[in-house]
């Protein structure tokens, strides 16, 4: 049995739509007491993250009554009951390793002083993923813009935190628990400044290179086995600050080769949703 679904057992939920009540804080109080100190044993799945994942699965089930006086009852330890992964791995999700839905995360600054920045080429590629193939209107989910599309068939999700670029990890790691999401099924679209402008460049994994969101993807996930798609945007100018210069806009210039980028990288990513990384880098690296 899945996780949650452990949970919704063991709590006495039922599927069939919701209401507010004052169960609800109820049914969180039990849990999150009786999962206290688990969460503080297993580091690599926060507490933040239990909860911010608890909360968007109890938006979507009626608590019964009878399962609240259960679980506050209950001397059994929710954490006899479950069996969970200190690491998003593929044997978290199957034992082939395969999710019922991939996930692609596009990087970047949420406001509008940040639109057309070089950090946030990631976004761009995103929101064209999902002018192609989203299904139905974005949802503020997982501190972030989450769409649904779908690739020849194939479920897909597509992630926009807006944590700002550095907590891009506490955005990813909740839709990840939730969906139960294995780690080869993740496709992180970030920026590059060691790559020319409008260069792109997959990989099966590695480390950040210094890309700040991706490296918190990667602490918060536990594993630098993610797979990757870097969009060049050229290398700082000798007496700029990183800082500046990736926050900074293009040129005209670069912006015409930018445009071309943002749609090869989608075609890149689209690959990668139905033929898997490594066919993705043979076409496109």
């Amino acid at each position: 049995m899945a996780f949650w679904e452990k949970i919704w057992s063991l709590l006495g939920f039922r599927k069939s739509g919701w209401k507010k009540s004052e169960d609800e804080a109820k049914i969180r109080d039990a849990v999150f007491s009786e999962t206290s100190d688990w969460n503080a044993e297993e580091t690599s799945r926060t507490p933040t993250a239990v909860e911010v994942a608890f909360q968007e699965r109890l938006k979507e089930e009626e608590p019964k009554t009878a399962g609240v006086r259960k679980i506050l009852a209950s001397k059994k330890s929710l954490k006899e009951c479950l069996s969970v992964p200190s690491t998003v791995s593929p044997s978290s999700v199957s034992g082939k390793g395969v999710s019922p839905v991939k996930l692609i995360v596009g990087l970047g600054n949420p406001g509008a002083q940040y639109v057309g920045t070089r950090h946030n080429i990631g976004y761009e590629v995103l929101a064209e993923l999902g002018r192609r193939y989203g299904v139905g209107r974005p949802k503020s989910k997982f501190q972030g813009e989450l769409l649904e599309a779908s690739l020849s068939g194939q479920k897909v999700l597509l992630l926009s935190p807006v944590t700002y670029m550095n907590r891009s990890g506490s955005s990813v790691r909740p839709c990840v628990d939730f969906y139960r999401i294995a780690v080869e099924d993740i496709l992180i679209l970030c920026d590059d400044v060691s790559l020319p402008a409008g260069k792109i460049r997959l990989r099966a994994q590695g480390s950040s290179g210094g890309q700040k969101g991706l490296g918190d993807v990667i602490r918060v996930l536990g594993t630098d086995k993610v797979a990757r798609l870097r969009v060049g945007v050229g290398e700082k100018p000798p007496g700029w600050d990183l800082a500046d210069y990736v926050l900074s806009k293009f040129s005209k210039e670069d912006r015409a080769v930018m445009d071309a980028a943002v749609k090869e990288a989608t075609d890149a990513a689209a690959l990668w949703v139905t033929s898997g990384i490594e066919r993705s880098m043979d076409r496109y690296n």
